[in-house]
């Protein structure tokens, strides 16, 4: 923590802890958001920094970006933030999740690159297998 801001603290009773629990640094930020701890005790206020991950180009402090933060995101995994904003979220609606669940299932298995490619290709043009 900055000098001036402890002495600030120290002088008007206030712990850093309170506010700053998880500083600005690359370790802080990625306690938010990258790792769990559940050690809430005596906070008040959490800081997000946002100015250090909003934008999914900034990577050199988290890979979480503000296009992650949906409402199953948070109810899903489990970080600093999400169990922190959890008791906020309305109650879950079960249409709700189960259309986010259809978006963010995994696509089929496609078929390799060249299979698929020769099976495009008119016969004539189609390499034989059997000349391997």
């Amino acid at each position: 923590m900055h000098g001036n801001v402890a002495e600030w603290c120290r002088l008007n009773g206030v712990e850093p802890r309170t506010f700053y629990r998880h500083g600005f640094r690359v370790e802080g930020v990625r306690a938010l958001f990258e790792r769990r701890d559940d050690d809430f005790d005596g906070m008040v206020s959490m800081h997000l920094w946002s100015h250090l991950w909003w934008d999914r180009r900034r990577t050199e402090y988290t890979r979480v970006h503000a296009g992650l933060l949906t409402e199953d995101y948070i109810r899903t995994i489990d970080t600093t933030f999400t169990v922190a904003a959890r008791q906020f979220l309305p109650p879950p609606d079960k249409t709700r999740q189960r259309a986010a669940a259809a978006l963010c299932s995994r696509p089929p298995r496609w078929p390799p690159v060249r299979a698929w490619l020769t099976s495009l290709a008119p016969k004539r043009y189609a390499p034989s297998l059997d000349n391997r």
